[in-house]
C-alpha cells in the first residue's frame, strides 16, 4: 500500500511504503524521517500533513489508532477512539492546532489539540454526514474560528457549528435543514460568516442556500437542472463555480446571487473547431522531460468517455484574478478544460492528454494566469494563455512531480 499527501505549499511530501512512513523535504530533494511500523501495521488509511507543515496524521485499521508525527521534535503520538469504533477520515484546522477524527458509520467525531507536541483527546461530537465520494461533510472556517459539520437527525439533516476560539468548542447553533432533503456538500464563506449549501439527491433539481452562523437562510437558489456535486470559490469571494452531475457549470454572483451571463458551462462529448479558441493534444515530445501539447487539426475531436468514473471527483479551480475558471470532468478522463469568463466564447483551452493519462489536481499560481495540473503519470501539465506543456518526472528526484511540488520548485 502506498498512500501519500503533499503539503499546500509543495514543500513536504509523505507516504507509507512497505511499513515505513516517509517524510520528504522537497526543496532540499532529501528524506527528513522514516518511520518504520510494525509488520502487522499494514492497514494505513489516510494521511494528512497539517496546513503549518508542522505534524503529519495518519490513520490505521490495525491497530485502531491515530498517529500523530511532529516533525521537528520526530516525537509520535498514538491515540485511540473515544468509542469501540474504527476511524475513517481526519480533519486539521487551519493553524494546525486541531484535528478532527471522524469515525465510520458518522457515528462520532473526536476532537483533539495538539500543544507542545502532545495529542490531547479535547471532546466528542456528533459524527458528520460523508459524502458520495467518503469525505465527511465538515469544514473549519477561512478564519480558524468555527468548524461547521452536516449531521444526521430523525428530522433529516441538521448543519452543526462550534466555536473554536478557545478550547471549550461550544456550539454556537444548530441548523435544521428544511430546504434540503440531502445535504451533499457545505462551503465556508471568505468571511467566515455564512455557509453555502447544497443538496445530493439524484433525480432533485439544483438547490443551493446561503446559511449564515446564526442559523438565518439568506438567499436560496433553484435551477431546473442535476444536482450539484462540487463548488469552488474565487479568490476574493465574489463568485462561484457550480459543478453539477450532468457535466455543466454555472458560475453564481455571490453579490447579487444572479448566475452570470456567460450562461452554462458545458462539457461536450465532441468538440467542434469552432467551440474553443484553442483545441490541443499530447502529442510532441521535445526530450526527456518535456511534452508540448500541439494543436488539433481535424475538424471534430471525439474525447475519451468512461461513464463508469461519473462518481471520480469532479475538479474545478478559478485562476487568482477570477479571469479563468479550471475544470475537470471525471467521464472524460484525459481532458482539461481552461475557461476564460470575460470572453463571449468562454471555452478558451480544452486539452487531450494520453489515453492512459488521468487529471488529479488543480493548482493556479497565486498571481499569474498559469495553471499547473497534476496528472497520474507523475507529470504536471502547465497551461498558461501563450503556451501549454507537460513536464515530466525527472528520475533523480524523490518525490513525484504535482502541482504543488512544481509550483514551490517554480516559486522558490
Amino acid at each position: 500500500m502506498n498512500i501519500t499527501d503533499v503539503a499546500d505549499d509543495g514543500s513536504l511530501y509523505t507516504c507509507i511504503s512497505n511499513n515505513r512512513l516517509l517524510i520528504y523535504d522537497v526543496p532540499n530533494n532529501k528524506l527528513l524521517h522514516s518511520l518504520t511500523e510494525k509488520p502487522e501495521t499494514t492497514k494505513t488509511k489516510i494521511l494528512k500533513i497539517s496546513p503549518t507543515n508542522t505534524a503529519v496524521a495518519w490513520l490505521r485499521s490495525v491497530p485502531n489508532q491515530l498517529s500523530v508525527i511532529h516533525i521537528n521534535s520526530k516525537f509520535v503520538s498514538n491515540v485511540n477512539p473515544s468509542e469501540d469504533c474504527s476511524f475513517e477520515y481526519v480533519l486539521w484546522s487551519r493553524h494546525s492546532k486541531y484535528l478532527a477524527a471522524f469515525s465510520i458509520l458518522s457515528i462520532f467525531t473526536d476532537v483533539y489539540t495538539l500543544e507542545n507536541d502532545i495529542v490531547e483527546h479535547l471532546t466528542s461530537i456528533n459524527g458528520a454526514k460523508f459524502d458520495d465520494l467518503g469525505h465527511p461533510i465538515a469544514q473549519f472556517s477561512p478564519d480558524g474560528e468555527y468548524f461547521a459539520s452536516v449531521n444526521i437527525s430523525n428530522n433529516g439533516h441538521t448543519i452543526s457549528v462550534y466555536s473554536i476560539t478557545n478550547s471549550s468548542w461550544n456550539c454556537v447553533q444548530t441548523v435544521l435543514v428544511t430546504d434540503c432533503l440531502d445535504v451533499g456538500g457545505v462551503l465556508w464563506c471568505q468571511d467566515s460568516a455564512s455557509l453555502l449549501v447544497w443538496q445530493a439527491s439524484a433525480g432533485l433539481s439544483m438547490s443551493l442556500q446561503l446559511v449564515t452562523v446564526d442559523g438565518r437562510v439568506e438567499h436560496t437558489l433553484h435551477a431546473d437542472s442535476a444536482p450539484i456535486t462540487n463548488v469552488c470559490l474565487s479568490a476574493c469571494g465574489r463568485m462561484a463555480a457550480l459543478h453539477s452531475s450532468d457535466t455543466r457549470v454555472r458560475i453564481l454572483d455571490l453579490l447579487t446571487w444572479q448566475l452570470g451571463s456567460m450562461g452554462v458551462l458545458f462539457h461536450p462529448p465532441i468538440v467542434h473547431e469552432s467551440s474553443a479558441r484553442s483545441r490541443l493534444r499530447e502529442t510532441v515530445h521535445q526530450n526527456e522531460s518535456i511534452s508540448v501539447c500541439g494543436p488539433i487539426t481535424s475538424t471534430l475531436c471525439e474525447l475519451n468517455h468512461d461513464a463508469s468514473r461519473s462518481r471520480f471527483p469532479r475538479l474545478l479551480q478559478f485562476s487568482s484574478d477570477a479571469h479563468y475558471l479550471a475544470t475537470y470532468e471525471p467521464i472524460f478522463p484525459n481532458t482539461l478544460w481552461v475557461w476564460d469568463l470575460t470572453s463571449e466564447l468562454p471555452l478558451d483551452t480544452i486539452v487531450k492528454l494520453a489515453d492512459t493519462t488521468n487529471v488529479l489536481g488543480l493548482l493556479w499560481h497565486d498571481s499569474e494566469p498559469q495553471l499547473a495540473v497534476t496528472l497520474s503519470n507523475n507529470s504536471v501539465l502547465v497551461w498558461t494563455p501563450q503556451q501549454t506543456v507537460i513536464h515530466n518526472q525527472h528520475k533523480n528526484k524523490h518525490y513525484p512531480l504535482t502541482a504543488e511540488t512544481y509550483m514551490y520548485s517554480k516559486c522558490k
